[in-house]
C-alpha cells in the first residue's frame, strides 16, 4: 500500500519579522550623499529661486557653532532656520543679498558639506535642475561637474543663460550682542550661488545644456 506525502505552502503569517539590519538597510537610499544633496536642494535653494535674478544663499551646518548660538535679543531656546532680526550676514558684494539658512542636525554636519564628492553631487545636480528648467548652465567654460572655479565670470547672461557656484567659505554674520553693541561672528557655510537670465520677450527659444 502506497502513501502520498501532500506538500503545503509555507504559511505567511508564520513568516519571521525581517531583522533590524535588514529593515535599516531597506530604508536607506540606494545612494546617500545623492538623497541627501537632492533633499537640501529642495527644501532650502529651489524655493528662493526666481527667473531673471541672483540669488546667494548661505547654507550653516549645524554643529558651525559660532553662526548657531542665539543672539542676546532673542528669548527663545531653539535657534531657527532663517536670520533673526538684527543679524546680517557682511563681507559680500553689495549688489547681493544673502540669505541666511541654518540646517538641522538631520541635515548633515560640517565635516560632509565640505567634502569634495558632495561639492560635485550639489553643482551636477543643481546643473541638471537648471537644464530641466530649459536654462543652458554656463562656468566660464569649465565644466559644472567640477570644483576649480576660478575661470568663473561675471560676465553678463544672455536670455535663458544660468550661472551657478557651490563653495565652502568663511562667512562673518553682525549681531547685536547683551550691551546693545554690535560684534562679529564667524564660521564656515556653504555659500550657493545662482544667477538666472529669462526675458519673457524673447521668442528664440531655450536650448538646454551646459556650456
Amino acid at each position: 500500500m502506497s502513501t502520498s506525502k501532500t506538500s503545503t505552502a509555507p504559511d505567511p503569517s508564520n513568516a519571521l519579522p525581517p531583522s533590524y539590519s535588514e529593515s535599516l538597510t531597506a530604508s536607506q537610499p540606494a545612494n546617500p550623499i545623492a538623497y541627501r544633496v537632492s533633499t537640501l536642494i529642495s527644501t532650502h535653494i529651489l524655493p528662493h529661486l526666481k527667473d531673471n535674478s541672483t540669488t546667494t544663499l548661505v547654507l550653516v551646518p549645524f554643529d558651525v557653532t559660532p553662526l548657531f548660538a542665539l543672539p542676546a535679543t532673542e528669548t527663545s531656546k531653539d535657534a531657527k532656520a532663517s536670520a533673526y532680526t538684527g543679524e546680517k550676514l557682511v563681507g559680500f558684494d553689495s549688489d547681493e543679498d544673502p540669505l541666511l539658512i541654518r540646517l538641522s542636525d538631520t541635515e548633515g554636519g560640517l565635516h560632509f558639506w565640505r567634502t569634495a564628492a558632495v561639492l560635485r553631487e550639489l553643482t551636477a545636480q543643481l546643473c541638471r535642475e537648471m537644464i530641466s528648467r530649459g536654462y543652458r548652465v554656463v562656468t566660464g567654460g569649465r565644466s559644472p561637474m567640477g570644483l576649480e572655479w576660478r575661470s568663473f565670470q561675471q560676465a553678463t547672461l544672455m536670455s535663458g543663460e544660468a550661472r551657478l557656484r557651490a563653495e565652502v567659505k568663511e562667512v562673518c554674520l553682525r549681531v547685536e550682542n547683551a550691551m546693545g553693541l554690535y560684534e562679529t561672528r564667524s564660521g564656515t557655510a556653504i555659500v550657493v550661488k545662482v544667477e538666472l537670465a529669462y526675458d519673457e520677450n524673447d521668442d528664440g527659444g531655450l536650448r538646454a545644456g551646459c556650456l
